[in-house]
């Protein structure tokens, strides 16, 4: 049995897929992030539909995600990450997102 956890974070930019595959002209990933900033993750694995959607009217929008754990981050020492992030879901109710520090307590 999986250790699943959800996590509120927010978009903060996206970006187009790979120039060699079938997304290069639309996107790819999503990134995300907490307010206190320690919290980055960049999310993929959508259906083509959700590709197309207009992500420039979504960024700043607060999502909930699916993961299974918290890591460091290899390449920036003071970040976080989280680990197989996944099903992504907008929040328009909150406002705010979860923070290093809520990630820790889970």
């Amino acid at each position: 049995m999986k250790n699943v956890s959800d996590s509120e974070l927010r978009i903060v930019g996206w970006k187009y897929g790979k120039e060699d595959t079938r997304f290069k002209d639309c996107m790819g990933s999503v990134q995300l992030e907490s307010d206190d900033g320690l919290v980055k993750v960049s999310v993929s694995g959508f259906t083509d539909k959700e590709r197309l959607l207009d992500w420039d009217a979504r960024v700043g929008k607060v999502v909930t995600l699916e993961y299974e754990g918290l890591i460091k981050d290899k390449s920036r020492k003071d970040v976080h990450s989280l680990y197989l992030p996944q099903n992504l879901e907008m929040r328009p109710d909150r406002s705010d997102t979860d923070t290093l520090k809520d990630l820790k307590k889970r």
